[in-house]
């Protein structure tokens, strides 16, 4: 039986490339008996098709994504350096 410091590194492994079928069906077994190894290999699944999501529009051609702040976030950043500026 798998121990979840071994299920969370065959986790983050099967993110890299297949894992052998052995070790799959060890991190399967594993999953279906662990609640709390199920919940972290799905946030990590999840926050790795979100890094791939960020570096694809990275990527992505000049202007595709407009990366600029907006006046109101421009103004409530400057706010809050100066709070902070004035508290130091």
């Amino acid at each position: 039986m798998m121990t979840c410091r071994e299920a969370a590194r065959a986790a983050s492994q099967a993110l890299d490339g297949p894992l052998p079928l052995r070790r799959r069906l060890g991190l399967a077994l594993h999953l279906s008996m662990c609640r709390a190894c199920a919940r972290y290999v799905r946030e990590v699944r999840a926050l790795h098709r979100l890094l791939q999501e960020w570096a694809r529009r990275a990527d992505a051609p000049a202007g595709a994504v407009d990366t600029r702040l907006s006046p109101e976030d421009r103004e409530r950043i400057r706010r809050a350096l100066l709070e902070a500026a004035g508290s130091a």
